[in-house]
């Protein structure tokens, strides 16, 4: 019994060594796999993405196909960047030069995509929109194509002839362009001065007063006077016979008229004496600048 004691004893050692390798074989087997796993897993090139484990680069192509560019006005000089000095009596033209870009255009080719030009030019207390009025108001609708700068860049004339009398002071000059596609257009300004003019128009050089007898009256002598300026204008006199101041009305080939002996008036009743070596103001004749198709006289 003893032998067969020491023997179970022996043998249920045997089964907790048995027991004992087993759980340090396993320990083993699973370090060793996860040492496996990890230098595995170490050696891969893997990146990581927020939105998702797994990606794929996709590329797309994109197509546009340009039909048609806006123009551009790049700058606009009104007679050639210089104040504006009126003909007296006589119209004046003035002259916008407008550089327009646009990139459809082939001008060298003689292709032009900029097809309609316009301009206004107006005195700063109107509008671009106002209708025309010789004193503030000026529209050249078709302004004309002058030439090119290059390919794409060519310059346009927007003429305005402008009345003598127009308004003096600042004037605007406004340029649209429209190109083929309708939508596509440009515009812009620019300004200047009209400057003041004061100018008067005699209507004769010589005022004859007949056949007078000795102690005798002429008869009166109209002379019109005409403001030809933008400006309004007061009307002074003097006389002499030979030289200024000489106190002579005429020089004759006997004897002499004193200046008193010739007269003024703006009508025909309230005269008095010219002057000599001065001048004397002709009474209530401030000439107003002229409006549109009234004539002041």
């Amino acid at each position: 019994m003893a032998h067969g004691h020491d023997q179970m004893n022996q043998l249920n050692m045997s089964n907790q060594e048995i027991g004992k390798t087993k759980i340090v074989l396993t320990a083993l087997i699973i370090s060793l796999s996860f040492l496996f796993l990890f230098f595995f897993f170490k050696g891969l090139d893997v990146e990581a993405y927020s939105h998702a484990p797994n990606y794929e680069n996709v590329t797309v192509d994109t197509l546009l196909n340009v039909t048609n560019s806006a123009p551009e006005i790049l700058l606009i000089v009104i007679n050639d960047g210089n104040d504006i000095v009126l003909n007296a009596g006589r119209n004046t033209t003035v002259i916008a030069n407008v550089t327009i870009r646009d990139w459809d255009n082939n001008y060298s080719a003689g292709y032009n995509d900029s097809i309609y030009v316009n301009g206004t030019f107006y005195y700063y207390l109107n509008q671009s929109t106002d209708p025309d009025d010789p004193n503030v108001h000026y529209t050249d609708a078709d302004c004309e194509y002058a030439g090119y700068i290059d390919d794409y860049t060519g310059y346009y004339y927007c003429n305005f002839s402008v009345r003598y009398f127009a308004n003096n002071g600042t004037w605007y000059v406004n340029v649209t362009v429209i190109d083929s596609y309708p939508t596509h257009k440009d515009n812009d300004y620019n300004t200047t001065t009209i400057l003041p003019i004061y100018a008067l128009n005699v209507s004769t050089t010589v005022i004859d007063y007949g056949d007078v007898a000795v102690g005798e009256t002429s008869n009166p002598q109209e002379v019109n006077v005409t403001n030809i300026g933008n400006m309004p204008i007061n009307i002074t006199v003097s006389g002499y016979g030979q030289t200024w101041g000489d106190g002579l009305a005429m020089v004759c080939d006997v004897g002499s008229l004193q200046i008193s002996d010739e007269e003024f008036s703006h009508n025909t009743t309230a005269f008095q004496p010219l002057v000599s070596g001065s001048w004397a103001l002709v009474p209530d004749t401030t000439i107003p600048n002229r409006h549109k198709k009234e004539c002041y006289k």
